[in-house]
């Protein structure tokens, strides 16, 4: 049997977020907005209609830097003459996942927050069934997702490259550099690091950026145009621009939420 503890629907947060605990029960997770997940130690940015489940004893990491995060989540346990579902059914934890199809989990979860918090008789059984259906719709929607494109011949180096982004955006990164350390076409390469990751490759360089500008923004006095440069902007008006564009507030507003 699957008890539900707690849950909700459609947790909406007006300011920037951040979680981070060690989980002591199953969690999972369905965020509709932009977030950041904490996975093998390194911090991943995910679109919309992305889930997670997490296991027993993760760590749980995510938030979202910038206002209106917004998700569903369920903490639930599991007997152990069931301990074995999430494995039958390959259900893999703690590891973010991107669904095209997610209207039906939006609603088995806004019928699980529902009826957790009635008195009805039949509740727990009530609770049991809607937690099976929706673990094996999860389930289902995994099946017909494409097989994963890791053992893709360019996958190993595509991989280092991606890493050098994230631990160096300040890097002068271009699109025609990128392709050429792999002797690829700048188009192909492009066509290739979306198909891999999810995301385009610069947008992947202005994320990665803008996540270092907030650690220095939040930790340090440095100034704007000093910041900037660090960041791998030639201009720190177009640092300004981006960082507006992306997280909703100018860098100076971003500080001063920090403080």
């Amino acid at each position: 049997m699957i008890t539900v503890y707690n849950g909700g629907c459609d947790s909406r947060h007006k300011t920037p977020l951040e979680v981070l605990y060690t989980g002591s029960d199953y969690l999972l997770l369905f965020v509709k907005t932009d977030a950041f997940f904490e996975v093998a130690n390194k911090i991943m940015e995910v679109p919309p209609n992305t889930i997670i489940l997490y296991d027993i004893g993760a760590k749980v990491h995510y938030g979202r830097s910038c206002p209106h995060y917004n998700d569903n989540w369920i903490h639930f346990g599991i007997s152990q003459d069931e301990i074995k579902l999430p494995h039958a059914l390959r259900l893999p934890f703690n590891a973010p996942i991107t669904l095209k199809q997610t209207g039906q989990i939006n609603e088995l979860m806004r019928l699980i927050a529902i009826a957790n918090l009635t008195n009805d008789v039949y509740r727990d059984k009530l609770l049991d069934s809607y937690m099976h259906a929706l673990l094996y719709h999860i389930a289902s929607l995994l099946q017909e997702m494409p097989i994963p494109l890791s053992h893709h011949k360019f996958y190993p180096a595509f991989s280092k490259i991606r890493l050098e982004i994230l631990n160096s955006p300040q890097m002068d990164w271009s699109v025609d550099s990128m392709a050429d350390s792999v002797n690829l076409s700048p188009s192909y390469f492009q066509h290739l690091y979306k198909e891999f990751f999810g995301i385009p490759c610069m947008r992947e360089v202005i994320l990665a950026r803008l996540r270092l500008a907030k650690f220095y923004l939040s930790t340090t006095d440095q100034s704007i145009q000093s910041l900037a440069a660090l960041c791998g902007y030639e201009s720190d008006l177009h640092f300004m621009k981006q960082f507006k564009k992306n997280m909703n507030m100018t860098p100076s507003q971003y500080r001063a939420s920090c403080r």
